[in-house]
């Protein structure tokens, strides 16, 4: 597909795409899932069907993954916005990060992430950032939920092995130093 085509299939879509988010959710987080769906079909043109009717099908497959990790996006923030409130009224102390080491980790992280294959990067970031699910990986990857999974789990043992080895495994860990158990279950690292 090329930037016309592109073009030609956001002018076409993109109502499609923003009247079925904003049937789901509010209209300012429909915009914003419609805006990440376009995002994630320039980044995959190649993956974007040349058939009419399969395009349509796949933009609202990638709609559907993208509206779910902004429900879950939302929801995660609720549950730390009550838990931080409910120790707030408890009278226990915020632990405040700071930034200096967030973005450090994030250097750490992202010079890891350079090191590995194309293939291990493309399906930590479809799992990562676009927070796609096994099924969503299966469809978007051309293959099995199964191997989907174990793609995933590869991936991110050779990630891990390249952060031990650099003495960095303290970047797969939430800020409390345990493993994020929201992120190994939702489609996060």
């Amino acid at each position: 597909m090329h930037e016309r085509q592109f073009e030609a299939m956001f002018s076409e879509l993109y109502p499609v795409v923003l009247g079925y988010a904003a049937r789901r959710t509010q209209w300012h987080v429909a915009e914003d899932v419609a805006a990440q769906v376009f995002l994630v079909a320039w980044h995959r043109l190649d993956m974007v069907p040349d058939d009419d009717e399969h395009r349509k099908a796949w933009i609202l497959v990638v709609a559907r993954n993208v509206l779910a990790n902004s429900q879950r996006t939302r929801l995660r923030s609720a549950r730390l916005d009550v838990r931080l409130r409910a120790g707030l009224a408890a009278g226990v102390p915020v632990v405040e990060l700071d930034p200096a080491d967030v973005v450090a980790e994030r250097l750490v992280a992202g010079a890891a992430m350079r090191r590995l294959s194309p293939r291990d990067q493309e399906i930590l970031q479809l799992a990562a950032w676009d927070g796609l699910d096994l099924d969503a990986l299966a469809t978007v990857l051309g293959c099995s939920v199964g191997a989907a999974a174990m793609r995933l789990h590869r991936a991110r043992t050779r990630l891990e092995r390249l952060l031990e080895i650099g003495g960095h495994t303290s970047v797969l860990r939430g800020a409390d130093g345990h493993d994020d158990d929201d992120a190994t279950t939702d489609g996060g690292w």
